[in-house]
């Protein structure tokens, strides 16, 4: 699945700005929809992918990771960890985190 984040249509805002764990929902949710379309499931992660913007600390990311648990929780066999990317921004001043998922049978 390509980068997924928590943007609205306009490319300018998000639907839950400077909040890291509610984007992270908003964005899983997001794949998995794309990943069942797909005709996948959670059982064909095999990597992920985690981008986050500046204003994200070191102190936030346990929260990120324990959501990111929470999703891939339910697989066979856990996806491999990505490199995890801090960028000065993301399409949206608002967004805090893009998340990709590679999939393969």
């Amino acid at each position: 699945m390509s980068g997924h984040a928590d943007v609205k249509p306009d490319n300018r805002s998000a639907n839950f700005p400077g909040d890291l764990i509610g984007q992270t929902k908003f964005v899983l949710a997001q794949i998995m929809k794309s990943v069942e379309a797909a005709g996948f499931t959670i059982d064909d992660a095999i990597r992920t992918e985690i981008t986050v913007s500046k204003e994200v600390t070191d102190e936030d990311l346990p929260a990120l990771f324990d959501v990111l648990a929470q999703f891939v929780g339910p697989a066979a066999v856990k996806p491999a960890a990505g490199t995890m990317r801090f960028v000065e921004r993301l399409i949206s001043r608002e967004c805090l985190v893009e998340i990709e998922l590679m999939l393969a049978r």
